[in-house]
Parts: structure tokens; sequence; C-alpha cells
């Protein structure tokens, strides 16, 4: 799964690297936690960004849903949680990096993951909600040797050439469990353990597992 992220970019970058032709008010953060309201690319006639809340909340679901945070891309054309918003409401997540724990003998271990690019993104589906609250999940799949050791489980980033595809609905399930993008890791303070801390600090290294690159 993906259950924390960082976005630690100012939204003028987000703007400049999804070309979208529109503003929004978002100064970044390292710690990116469901619920919160963080930015996402959508498309219509062209990219938009505006800020949705992370989890997903079909339109069925009530108010007090907590909605789904990751949605498995095995399953997700099919379920019908998902299957509308996989036809018609697709999006990017803008990420700098992102968090995993490995279960260890003394407890769960915090990991941060990035690529060699400054910012990427994660497929995504969003939603509208019957109040007019927009809604998204990340996209998950299988861990791939560079995230295994840590987690079963990963986020899907897009290679950027695929960026255009998937909001425009011509990227299948098939590609997206194709090889991903490469990524590094590294041990991390465990107060990212809670959304209340921020901070560039939450992703430094620290003792104990050396990063490793693929």
């Amino acid at each position: 799964m993906c259950g924390r992220y960082s976005v630690g970019l100012d939204v003028e970058t987000i703007q400049e690297r999804f070309l979208t032709d529109n503003e929004i008010e978002f100064n970044g953060t390292f710690n990116a936690a469901p619920k919160q309201e963080l930015p996402i690319i959508t498309r219509s006639n062209a990219n938009q960004v505006e800020l949705a809340t992370w989890g997903f909340r079909p339109s069925w679901a009530g108010s007090r849903h907590d909605g789904f945070i990751n949605a498995r891309v095995e399953s997700a054309d099919d379920k019908p949680s998902f299957a509308d918003a996989w036809q018609r409401n697709r999006c990017l997540v803008p990420a700098t990096g992102f968090y995993e724990w490995r279960g260890d003998p003394g407890g769960k271990t915090p990991h941060y993951f990035e690529t060699d690019t400054d910012l990427f993104s994660f497929a995504g589906l969003w939603n509208t909600t019957e109040t007019g609250n927009v809604t998204y999940t990340i996209l998950t799949r299988p861990a791939n040797d560079d995230v295994n050791e840590v987690h079963g489980r990963m986020p899907i980033i897009l290679h950027e050439s695929e960026e255009g595809s998937w909001l425009l609905n011509r990227l299948g399930k098939d590609r997206l469990l194709d090889d991903r993008p490469g990524l590094s890791y590294h041990q991390v303070t465990k107060a990212v353990n809670s959304p209340d801390n921020e901070g560039s600090f939450l992703t430094d290294e620290q003792e104990g597992l050396q990063g490793f690159a693929s």
C-alpha cells in the first residue's frame, strides 16, 4: 500500500512540470497523509491542478466513509467502487517521494523511496462526492525488486511519457504491471509516523539500513 508520501515542492513547480493552466494555493508537504487536501492533475480540455481529499469516496458512500487511500490495479477496473472512475476519472498524483514501513523485531521501521527525478506522478483515480468534494486514491501493484525488501506492494509510478496516455484513458492495466521507474531508498526517522510532523528532515537518512539503488 501507499499510506504516506511527500510533495516537497511549491505549486509553481508543479504547474510548470504538468503544464496546467490554472492556479491553486499549496505550499508543499513532506508528510502527505490520508484525509489531507493535496494536489492532483486532472484533464478535460487541458491539464488542471486542483486540491482533492486523499481517500476516494464512491458515489454510494456516505460522509462517514473514510475513503479508500489505495486501489489495487489488478482489480480496480472491475470493482464497483472504482470501475466508473477507471473509465472516466483518471488523475496524476504529484510526488517527490513516498514512505513504506518494514516490519522489524523492534517494530515497524519507516523508509523513504525516491526516483532520480525531482518530481514524478502516481497513477490515481478521482471522484466527486454528492456534497461536491473531490476525493482520490492511488493505484498500487505488487512490489518490484526495489521495494520488496521493505513492503510487498508499491504505488504505481508513471514514466513521464505515460502521463498523458493515462489521463486520456489510453494506458491499460497490463502496462502498469510492467517495469516502473527505478527507485532508491533509505531509513528515516519515526517522526514521520505522526502526520502532525512536517519538514524536509523527515526524508533525511537515519543510521541503519544503507541506501539501495536499482
